[in-house]
């Protein structure tokens, strides 16, 4: 059987309309998120789509930086775009079936 070795927790708290603030107990600052534009939202807020592409985004950099130091790697610069591609099917139901990884 294995056994934890870490978690993260992390909490959403509804503000009003569509937008809720996000936080963490060992992370600031709290920020808010909201239902993006193209479903109803306010705009101009973290989406829980923005936040599902960075998460991955932010997993390949930290990954390869990991794996940069093992190797002993001097690194110089690394950037990484991300874009969750959304997409209606017929029967309406929406999902993302594609993320697409950009790293330089």
């Amino acid at each position: 059987m294995s056994e934890v070795h870490s978690t993260y927790p992390f909490s959403v708290r509804w503000l009003e309309g569509r937008i809720g603030l996000a936080s963490a107990p060992d992370v600031v600052p709290d920020f808010e998120v909201a239902t993006p534009p193209q479903f109803g939202g306010p705009g101009g807020r973290w989406t829980p789509e923005h936040l599902f592409v960075g998460a991955a985004t932010t997993c390949w950099m930290t990954t390869f930086l990991a794996y940069a130091e093992r190797a002993r790697l001097e690194v110089v610069a690394v950037e990484a775009a991300g874009e969750a591609i959304v997409e209606r099917g017929e029967d309406g139901r929406v999902s993302i079936p594609r993320l697409v990884l950009r790293p330089k």
